[in-house]
């Protein structure tokens, strides 16, 4: 077959990892299949094909532009392929030939984003618009849907009822830890003036994500004198992480801190946040919805005990390795949160749970479940 595989978020956080790593591991396993990478300006230079199956080439269209939705479906007509995988669920509504799609979750339909957006209100309801009519194009006219989890796949049963033949779930994973490329972590504490110990979150600032519960929390650990460390906070530099910071600074809240200010992309690399979570006293992710959840995980790899909301998809995700709360009730976060910081024993516990259930994820097999569903 001639495949085509739309990499255009390859490099990025969040679904940039899962189309690195498919890649990576596709090269390994398939000799068969010829492949067309497309990829952006900005990360085609860091796409360094290995396997002479792989080609690359430039579709420098943004996400969600009028680009995307017109010349880059006369770009794959032109390629004749068999199949196209579309990574994200940006599939172009001009592109009717035989495609894949990934769906990394359905947030959206159910936590707006238009508080923090800076498009007036008509242009952002078009692109609301928009994305639900692309929504149904992937989940009506893919051959076949490709999600993270049971979770995810069961929101588009309930949302869309399409046959559950046509959903694939191929768990994602995280990437080998320790990497031994982490940053020395006095430079690194000192460059984001963080002191242990600390409690962690990682991720973005949407409203989704409940960052704010876990920071009600833990000012009322520290009023109780449960908790003197800090909270660090890793995430993208956002409206939604500056309404966030201007919440802490008006509530005088001492010991948040927020790295993304602090580095001039406004987010960090890697090997500064393998650094950070590696040190982290305890990962929380208060997450209201979730498609998979991969920082607890990569925190359960470098040896962290984990608290996580009492959804659907992080119980998928962590099972028995984790502690958990209701994520809408800032006094239960702060309970169960006291219970890991108080007991010695439960965080050894959480670790050694932690540290089995990553064997449960690999992105190889994610890569090889892939390749079969191209088959189907």
């Amino acid at each position: 077959m001639r495949i085509a595989i739309d990499a255009r978020f390859y490099g990025e956080a969040g679904p940039g990892r899962y189309v690195s790593q498919l890649l990576l591991n596709l090269e390994a396993l398939d000799f068969e299949n010829e492949y067309t990478v497309y990829l952006k300006k900005s990360n085609f230079d860091d796409y360094k094909p290995t396997n002479r199956n792989f080609k690359k080439k430039l579709a420098n269209f943004h996400w969600y532009s009028l680009a995307e939705q017109l010349i880059f479906p006369l770009m794959l007509y032109g390629g004749n392929f068999d199949l196209v995988h579309f990574t994200q669920i940006n599939v172009p509504l001009m592109y009717f030939r035989s495609f894949v799609v990934t769906v990394h979750d359905v947030i959206l339909h159910e936590f707006s984003t238009e508080r923090g957006s800076i498009l007036s209100r008509i242009l952002y309801r078009f692109k609301n618009i928009s994305y639900h009519l692309v929504f149904l194009k992937d989940v009506f006219l893919s051959r076949i849907i490709i999600v993270p989890s049971q979770s995810t796949r069961d929101d588009l049963l309930k949302y869309y009822g399409v046959d559950k033949k046509k959903i694939v779930v191929t768990y994602e994973s995280v990437d080998h830890y320790p990497s031994g490329k982490a940053s020395p972590q006095n430079a690194v504490f000192d460059k984001y003036r963080i002191k242990s110990p600390y409690i962690l979150c990682l991720g973005s600032f949407y409203p989704h994500k409940n960052t704010r519960r876990l920071v009600e929390a833990f000012l009322s650990l520290k009023n109780q004198g449960l908790f003197g460390g800090q909270l660090v906070l890793i995430g993208k530099e956002s409206p939604f992480s500056q309404m966030l910071r201007n919440f802490v600074e008006v509530r005088g809240i001492r010991g948040v801190i927020f790295p993304g200010f602090l580095h001039p992309k406004g987010y960090l690399p890697d090997d500064e946040v393998e650094t950070i979570v590696s040190r982290a006293f305890l990962y929380v992710q208060p997450a209201l919805k979730e498609g998979f959840g991969i920082p607890p995980v990569e925190a359960m790899a470098l040896g962290v005990p984990v608290a996580v909301s009492d959804i659907s998809c992080l119980k998928e995700m962590c099972l028995e390795a984790a502690i958990y709360f209701d994520p809408e009730s800032v006094e239960d976060i702060v309970n169960q949160l006291k219970l890991v910081i108080e007991n010695g024993e439960l965080r050894k516990e959480l670790i050694a749970k932690g540290y089995e259930n990553i064997k449960r994820f690999s992105w190889r097999r994610m890569a090889q479940e892939t390749l079969n569903a191209y088959r189907c």
